[in-house]
Order: structure tokens, then C-alpha cells, then sequence
């Protein structure tokens, strides 16, 4: 799948930007082990493959904020220049983007709604070559001292709560998506 040429490319989507199914957490400096999906791909040495991260940079302390900001827009340019072949990111990019060489998205838990979903979906196959789009969903239970989590589920019920508008609601949005 992976060429020299960066002929081909992908896109996996994280639900947030750290921690477990996240992004990434090397901004992070007092992390003692790095858990996001970037850096298990760093470790995993696959051939050919060439990857960078994209996500937001808010909350974080202004000179983590500044190194994201930049760390993002170069992976951006990088893999819109066919640089990278991979790109690990939070939903914040791809709105504007027309890569026409996507051939998978890779969405680690669900995301927050259909239409975002199709949104994301929509990076691949745009020019008009067969692409698929992978949802993953686990049930493992991770715990710490302090609390058991349920990550998907926890992760689905924080999106669901925060972003769902009732069902009238999403019943127009899926009529319009489907007209």
C-alpha cells in the first residue's frame, strides 16, 4: 500500500488530542509514557511509511501552543504535498482540504455525529478511485487508581452529550444529508 512516491495516503481520526486513542502526547513534557495513536506508529516502524499530526493547540501553555501550531500546519503542508503518506489528527483537520489521493480514513471510536462522520469520510475517494472508511470501536475497561474508564463509551457519551440536538433535529440533518 505504502509507496516511495507517497502515491497513496490515509487519514486516521482520533477523538482527542492526548492520552489513550488520542493524537499524540509528546507535548506533553511530565508524560511518562507516550499513549496516543502517533506514537504508537512512531514505535511501530513500518516500512515506507512517512507520518506527521495534526490537532488544535488551545488550553495548552503559549510556547506547547506555538510548537503545535507549527508542528500541525508543516504535517498539513507535508501531506497535502504528498511529503507523508499518513496523517494522525483530531477532527479539526481536512475542512477545505481536496486531497484527491486519500484511500482510507480511520476513525478510532465513532464520531460525534452522521454528518460528521460523513464529513470525515469524505477526505477519501475524492477522486473518485475506491477508498474505504474504518470505524473502531473496543469495549476495554483501562484503570488507574482513581477511576475505571470505558473509553469509547465514555468518549461517545461525552460527544453524544455535548454536541446532539434532539432527534427532530438529526432526523432534518439525515433528510438533508440523504436528498
Amino acid at each position: 500500500f505504502w509507496d516511495s512516491n507517497n502515491l497513496n495516503s490515509g487519514i486516521i481520526f482520533c477523538p482527542h488530542k492526548g492520552w489513550y486513542f488520542g493524537v499524540t502526547d509528546r507535548y506533553k513534557p511530565k508524560a511518562k509514557e507516550y499513549k496516543g495513536v502517533y506514537d504508537a506508529v512512531s514505535i511501530a516502524k513500518i516500512p515506507k511509511l512517512k507520518f506527521g499530526s495534526f490537532m488544535g493547540s488551545d488550553a495548552d501553555d503559549e510556547k506547547t501552543s506555538e510548537l503545535i501550531e507549527t508542528d500541525s500546519a508543516q504535517a498539513q503542508e507535508d501531506f497535502i504535498g504528498n511529503k507523508i503518506n499518513l496523517l494522525v489528527s483530531t477532527k479539526a483537520f481536512g475542512m477545505g482540504i481536496d486531497k484527491p489521493n486519500v484511500r482510507f480514513t480511520f476513525h478510532i471510536n465513532y464520531p460525534s455525529s452522521i454528518e460528521s462522520f460523513v464529513q470525515e469520510a469524505g477526505r477519501a475517494g475524492r477522486d473518485k478511485k475506491p477508498a474505504t472508511c474504518f470505524i473502531l470501536f473496543n469495549d476495554e475497561r483501562v484503570e488507574n487508581r482513581l477511576k475505571k474508564y470505558e473509553i469509547d463509551r465514555d468518549n461517545l457519551l461525552y460527544f453524544h452529550n455535548s454536541s446532539f440536538k434532539g432527534v427532530e433535529k438529526e432526523k432534518a440533518i439525515l433528510y438533508e444529508l440523504l436528498t
